[in-house]
């Protein structure tokens, strides 16, 4: 399995848990104006009005890559390490708290609980660590943030 081929297991992972959240595998930009299209489509809540327009985002990237041949030199493991963030509204007036807690730790569940070999190609080593969740400003708007790191090993 290649970098792209748990990139692609990774976003489906997270959009099969959140749904109408938007999921990237890289940090989005653009200087689009948090109420133009490129926006939304970047980063708003699929559902768009019924949602009330909240940024809802799934953004991990690779932080570092650690290679070594395996003891009986059979092959190299290769240690990828990600930093995932959840990027919710921060709007008291719907309960957004209660929304951004639930869907990080569905995020959390799922990794902790379900299948932690990526379909049989990597190994997905450990728990989702360091755990940081607060509040925090994204493109001028405040947002629930909830990050955590996660280490997988592909083989080959």
């Amino acid at each position: 399995m290649s970098y792209s081929d748990i990139c692609t297991a990774l976003a489906a992972r997270f959009q099969a848990v959140l749904p109408h959240a938007q999921v990237h595998h890289f940090q989005p930009y653009t200087r689009e104006p948090d109420t133009s299209q490129v926006f939304r489509d970047l980063f708003v809540d699929k559902r768009g009005e019924s949602a009330n327009n909240n940024l809802n985002t799934v953004i991990f990237t690779r932080t570092n890559r650690r290679a070594q041949q395996l003891l009986d030199g059979s092959g190299i493991s290769v240690i990828h390490e990600f930093q995932v963030s959840h990027l919710y509204s921060h709007d008291e007036a719907h309960g957004t708290n209660d929304v951004f807690q639930a869907q990080l730790e569905a995020l959390c569940n799922d990794l902790e609980d379900g299948d932690r070999t990526l379909n049989g190609k990597a190994h997905t080593h450990g728990l989702p660590a360091g755990q940081a969740i607060g509040e925090s400003e994204f493109y001028g708007l405040m947002v629930h943030d909830g990050r955590f790191q996660l280490l997988i090993e592909e083989i080959r």
